[in-house]
């Protein structure tokens, strides 16, 4: 006979097997968040390709059968001799039974509408690509947008980057660079030189003149903001020029006045208020007539009195 298990012996066994329980049970709850991801990798895969307007449901993802072609950046698949031009389902191949040696025509198959192939078509092609492959959703999604990204799009992103310049503040200027820049695959030479050639010429000319220039695109974004930002404030800040005004029409006033006050007709507005609160004549200042009655003459200027002068010594 045996002998019976000791109390110490039967703790370890329930201590291993709940151990062992516990194991399973954190894998089984593992494997069904993998299932959850997988359906909304799934999922989320149909939605990029456009699936839903081919009708039916979707099946699950199952072993993928013979060689897989991996997509070309056009959308399509490679043309490999097992393969068709793109917008074909697949190559036509006549069999026995089908009808080829009749005489009834074969019916010409219909071209498929993009995008190609279902998710698991190219999902295994997609995972098993260059690099490590993607584990979480966000980093397959890129995947898939980077084999079945629009040429054309790029390119008027290109475009768009090339002829983009600065008109407001470099921080703007950056902003829209930025976005530009998301949707092309440049290396970082290319962007520093594509954003410099469209930065503002002051910033640019401040931006040379650094002792240290940067040769980080990251740190040739802030540089560029901190100078452009500067160069604001400086503006802003800077005294507003106050117009001189020109002292001609003070010269012409002190000219009329000296000019008026040497004319021996001339009479001040306060001997004119007075002669005419006295009823005297303001031409002449004399009494029992008025300005327009007045019988002596305009007195004679300086120079007509030397003239007359003259003329009198001349005629002696």
């Amino acid at each position: 006979m045996e002998p019976e298990p000791t109390l110490t012996t039967l703790l370890k066994a329930i201590t291993a097997l709940t151990a062992t329980v516990g194991s399973l049970q954190d894998q089984i709850k593992s494997q069904g968040q993998e299932l959850i991801q997988l359906k909304a990798i799934c999922k989320e895969t149909a939605d990029l390709l456009g699936d839903k307007d081919q009708g039916g449901g979707q099946t699950q993802p199952g072993p993928l059968t013979g060689p897989v072609t991996p997509p070309t950046h056009t959308g399509g698949e490679t043309h490999t001799p097992g393969t068709v031009r793109p917008g074909l389902k697949a190559p036509f191949r006549p069999s026995r039974g089908t009808g080829f040696d009749s005489d009834k025509d074969e019916e010409p198959r219909r071209p498929k509408k993009e995008p190609q192939g279902t998710p698991r078509r190219h999902l295994g092609a997609i995972i098993k690509g260059k690099g490590n492959p993607p584990t979480t959703i966000t980093a397959l999604t890129a995947k898939f947008k980077e084999a079945f990204a629009d040429p054309d799009a790029k390119r008027a992103a290109a475009r768009k980057i090339a002829a983009l310049t600065q008109t407001t503040t470099t921080a703007e200027y950056v902003t829209e660079f930025r976005n530009l820049m998301a949707e092309l695959d440049w290396n970082e030479e290319a962007y520093i030189a594509q954003f410099t050639r469209g930065l503002q010429w002051k910033v640019k000319e401040l931006l040379s003149t650094k002792d240290n220039i940067p040769d980080k695109l990251e740190a040739i974004f802030a540089a560029s903001i901190k100078i452009d930002n500067i160069r604001w404030e400086n503006e802003e800040n800077r005294p507003k020029k106050v117009p001189t005004k020109a002292p001609v029409t003070a010269t012409t006033t002190t000219t009329t006045r000296v000019r008026l006050s040497e004319d021996p007709n001339y009479v001040t507005p306060e001997e004119r208020d007075c002669r005419r609160a006295s009823g005297l004549c303001v031409k002449c200042g004399q009494k029992g007539h008025g300005i327009k009655q007045c019988p002596n003459g305009w007195k004679a200027t300086p120079k007509e009195t030397a003239k007359v002068a003259q003329d009198e010594s001349e005629k002696e």
